[in-house]
């Protein structure tokens, strides 16, 4: 059996991937897919039919990077050869028209909400009360230190790019930037720093038991302070 396992969420993905390999009485093998070769992939995969075991075979990032003709083959191979073994394919990103290819009882795509991004992308720019329900909408779906860390990150990635001298070095595109950019606007350079200090301090009370509050409460107070 062949399975697909792919999207931006991660934290789900991974779980569902752990829940499929705990709940199976086989071996396990990871293969970084970048790396993979095809003979790597058939021993692995013919050796557990040999001495009649099956096996649980996760190729991890396999669609990432530019499709070369060795990983046609691979992908090929998977499909119609998988036998009594699971192969599973895991990306952290979404895979486009290759995921086509798996049975659609196999295919897991796990995507954060798009209310996620604009609660993110609209901090600071619209109203509290607006912000504010989209975080209470978003805890309904996702866990809440999953959307503070994106809220952390947002942030992080506000403050280095406001310096406008600063092109080279960011882990961004440039669209991207500019889209930060014009959404930390909405701040001075000092509330950037100082928000963002405000966050790790959340994070610092909360790891050390500094605080009564849970961690959606201090959300919602550093929302309404912003």
């Amino acid at each position: 059996m062949i399975m697909l396992i792919h999207g931006n969420d991660n934290d789900s993905s991974r779980k569902k991937l752990q829940e499929i390999i705990s709940g199976r009485d086989a071996e396990s093998m990871y293969f970084d897919g970048g790396k993979l070769e095809l003979a790597d992939l058939l021993l692995a995969n013919e050796a557990a039919t040999l001495l009649s075991t099956t096996k649980t075979i996760i190729i991890e990032n396999f669609f990432k990077g530019t499709k070369q003709k060795a990983k046609e083959a691979i992908l090929d191979y998977s499909l119609k050869n998988s036998g009594d073994n699971l192969l599973i394919f895991w990306d952290d990103h979404e895979v486009g028209v290759q995921s086509k290819k798996f049975p659609a009882k196999q295919n897991f795509k796990f995507d954060f909400p798009k209310l996620l991004f604009k609660f993110l992308d609209d901090i600071g720019r619209q109203k509290t009360s607006v912000i504010l329900t989209y975080f209470h909408e978003l805890l309904k779906e996702k866990e809440v230190s999953l959307i503070f860390a994106l809220i952390i990150r947002q942030f992080r990635f506000l403050l280095m790019t406001a310096d406008l001298n600063l092109k080279e070095g960011l882990p961004l595109a440039s669209w991207q930037v500019a889209k930060f950019r014009q959404q930390g606007r909405a701040f001075s350079h000092d509330e950037l720093m100082q928000n963002y200090r405000g966050l790790l301090n959340i994070d610092y009370r909360l790891k050390n038991g500094l605080t009564p509050l849970k961690l959606d409460q201090l959300i919602d107070i550093f929302l309404i302070n912003l």
